[in-house]
């Protein structure tokens, strides 16, 4: 049986209850409060990220350019950008790691680089920026040759991203450049020199590089090199203009197989001359037989750089890049040119006169590329060798070589001198021949 409470006993534990129900709820509150007080704090007072330490540019060449930092903690990743000039930043890439490598640069320019660091929350720090510049390129050489005795003419490209060239030239009896002559030129000089009092019948060794200032400092390339024999002007012997003459061409050479030696071994035992029109790949890989053809006297043309092309087809650097195939052998510009197939055209004259190059068809074809027989290459220069003619034959073919030996004896034996088709044409017209004009002979 409950006891019964009196109304003041019931009145205090009502009023006992209801302080313990608020002082929870306020305990409750403090907590809820201070809960959100931490959050706030935590939010607004999170430590920001910073800017990435330590960025450097490593290993700057012509067209690429490394950057490095110091890792960040609390970064995520981090933003990459390039700008050079008064151009904008552009984003390049969002790499973890902490370097980049940029490529495709330009050459000789300034490039600013910035790093911007980013957390989970992909929101970004502070950005870093670095500067660097790239070198200059190689200079390209594009002739070197003599054509006057002692002299050389060299040429290259113009660079407008540079400052000043630096040349220097030797010959190729000194092992190094210790004691070469130097010249330096401002790229506003032009992009031509001409090397003088070198000694005649030598090859000379020429080496050249780019130069910029920037920020105090002369930023070099490295050296393009080129090589050129020094031309030495000997007395042509005489041609008496009221002889025979015919001259024998061959295309196609030098041949790697014994069939071009053979032929210039035949011409050197008779003090006969010829015009070898040569294919420029085919020179380049056999040099010894070009430099002995042209110590021979031999007249050194040429046939385009790979026969690859025929009439319309043909191109200006089919023409150039095989003149310059040679020129870098010999030292000399070819002096002249056959069109493959014979097949020429008005843009291969205008080529060829641009390259100071008389071109030359035939008056009598042997067919030996179609036979293979040196009987029948034989009987069709013999039978209609007339004064004046162009002999057509190709030095890559054992059948030709084989017959060139019967053919040079029957035609001396008939009266016939055997000259080079500059030689020929200059004897028959009493003009040298003219650069971007064919001739068929002699005749």
């Amino acid at each position: 049986m409950k006891k019964q409470l009196t109304y003041r006993q019931y009145m205090f534990r009502k009023k006992r209850r209801r302080r313990k129900l608020i002082g929870f709820s306020v305990f409750l509150g403090i907590l809820a409060v201070g809960g959100l007080i931490a959050y706030a704090g935590f939010t607004i007072f999170k430590p920001q990220l910073g800017a990435v330490k330590g960025l450097r540019t490593d290993k700057v060449t012509v067209s690429t350019a490394e950057i490095s930092w110091k890792k960040l903690s609390g970064a995520e990743g981090y933003y990459v950008y390039s700008r050079y000039g008064a151009e904008k930043f552009s984003k390049v890439a969002d790499v973890t790691d902490t370097s980049y490598k940029f490529r495709n640069l330009k050459q000789a320019t300034e490039y600013t680089f910035k790093v911007t660091p980013y957390d989970k929350e992909e929101k970004n720090g502070k950005n870093s920026t670095v500067t660097a510049f790239t070198l200059p390129e190689k200079p390209s050489i594009t002739l070197a040759r003599s054509r006057v005795e002692g002299v050389a003419d060299i040429q290259w490209q113009k660079n407008e991203s540079i400052d000043s060239y630096t040349l220097q030239y030797k010959s190729v009896f000194e092992d190094d450049y210790s004691n070469a002559k130097t010249l330096h030129f401002s790229v506003d000089d032009g992009s031509t020199v001409q090397l003088d009092e070198l000694e005649p019948d030598v090859t000379y060794d020429i080496r050249m590089r780019c130069e910029v200032e920037y920020k105090g400092d002369t930023l070099r390339s490295g050296w393009s090199y080129a090589h050129v024999l020094i031309y030495k002007d000997e007395p042509e012997e005489p041609i008496i203009t009221s002889q025979k003459m015919i001259a024998l061409t061959f295309d196609d050479g030098p041949s790697s197989g014994g069939s071009s030696k053979k032929i210039v071994d035949i011409l050197e035992k008779y003090d006969a001359k010829a015009t070898f029109f040569m294919v420029g790949a085919n020179a380049e890989a056999n040099p010894k037989d070009v430099k002995r053809k042209a110590k021979l006297g031999m007249e050194i043309g040429t046939h385009t750089y790979d026969h690859s092309h025929y009439g319309d087809e043909v191109t200006a650097k089919d023409i150039k890049k095989a003149n310059k195939a040679i020129t870098k052998i010999t030292g000399k510009a070819p002096t002249a040119f056959r069109s493959p197939g014979g097949i020429t055209t008005d843009n291969i004259l205008s080529v060829c006169k641009d390259e100071n190059t008389p071109v030359y068809f035939w008056s009598i074809d042997t067919a030996d590329w179609q036979t293979r027989d040196a009987d029948t290459t034989y009987k069709r220069v013999v039978r209609n060798a007339e004064d004046g003619d162009i002999v057509l034959m190709h030095e890559i073919y054992d059948s030709t070589a084989d017959a060139l030996e019967k053919i040079v004896k029957r035609l001396q034996k008939d009266g016939f001198k055997l000259v080079t088709c500059s030689q020929l044409i200059k004897a028959k017209t009493g003009e040298s021949p003219k650069a971007g004009v064919e001739y068929f002979s002699g005749k």
